[in-house]
């Protein structure tokens, strides 16, 4: 099995951990020998792989990103999204300050009350189903500055299937290279 050792002179202890893209990280003391790491690892192999396991089966669409090709990405993404936010604004009567691509990794877009509105650069690597679901959820903001009962009974107005659309943007896992 492939792992990754980052060792580190204050840890005291060997600890595993398995990141979304399935890689094996184990954290160790300076003095840990490599004898001693791989018998850690091959105690914690079952683990391993369910998490490998899990991060497979949660994460259908597992991408990772350079720091050229975010760049290129936010580019090619702005036009598309401003046009998407002004096609939803003009239908749903939302008044926009400004549409921005930014590099958020955790979230895939926000919504200021002043009518300032991200998206990440990752929504260039999505289907366009998942585009306009941000787009509509974002602006329903502009009414329901929550996450309410309310807040989704708006965003069904808009778009009717909207959970597929949720549930297949969650499927994704994008990742800056390191």
């Amino acid at each position: 099995m492939e792992y990754k050792v980052i060792r580190h002179h204050r840890r005291k202890r060997l600890a595993v951990t398995v990141t979304p893209m399935g890689e094996v990280i184990v954290k160790a003391p300076l003095y840990a020998s490599e004898g001693y790491i791989e018998k850690f690892i091959i105690s914690q192999e079952k683990w391993i792989k369910e998490q490998q396991k899990y991060y497979e089966d949660a994460y259908h669409h597992r991408i990772l990103v350079s720091q050229e090709e975010k760049a290129a990405m936010k580019k090619q993404l702005l036009p598309q999204m401003q046009e998407l936010v002004d096609r939803y604004a003009a239908m749903m009567g939302a008044e926009i300050k400004s549409v921005k691509i930014t590099s958020a990794e955790k979230r895939w877009g926000s919504c200021g009350k002043d009518g300032a509105i991200c998206f990440s650069y990752r929504l260039a690597l999505v289907s366009q189903r998942c585009r306009e679901y941000l787009v509509v959820h974002e602006l329903c903001h502009l009414k329901q500055f929550n996450h309410s009962k309310e807040f989704y009974s708006l965003v069904e107005q808009y778009m009717p299937h909207y959970r597929e659309a949720e549930k297949e943007l969650n499927g994704y896992y994008i990742h800056l290279r390191q």
